[in-house]
């Protein structure tokens, strides 16, 4: 009976020690399909994700998130893309963002619901901001 009063004890300090941690839980804009690794810009952490012209968050510290600039804008994307998805309207899916020789490389699918036509475009730039 003594060693379970034992671990009892043991169980309720460090039940106790654990609440007294802060608390960080990711805060703001955290609602993500399909997100790419999370990427770090300067001082800024960037993560892309699936939604129409390509749904952008931002964070500073990895906590507390905000809605970014979208790559693309409604009716605004690169004309290929219209004539190899004729039916595409401007959601683009599962990006992927890596850095490599000096640039960001952003990887994005764009295909038309219900139909097998899609294709994978790529866009670069020195920033992400």
């Amino acid at each position: 009976m003594q060693f379970r009063s034992e671990i009892k004890d043991f169980i309720l300090i460090v039940l106790w020690a654990i609440s007294c941690l802060p608390s960080y839980c990711l805060q703001g804009d955290v609602g993500a399909h399909d997100p790419s690794s999370i990427i770090k810009c300067g001082n800024t952490y960037w993560i892309f994700t699936t939604g129409n012209g390509i749904y952008t968050m931002y964070s500073s510290d990895l906590i507390e998130w905000t809605a970014g600039p979208t790559p693309f804008t409604q009716n605004a994307w690169p004309e290929w893309i219209t004539i190899y998805v004729p039916d595409f309207q401007g959601h683009f899916w599962a990006p992927e963002c890596v850095f490599m020789n000096e640039k960001y490389y952003l990887y994005y699918s764009c295909s038309t619901w219900g139909v097998k036509t899609s294709a994978i475009g790529l866009a670069t730039n020195r920033t992400l901001d």
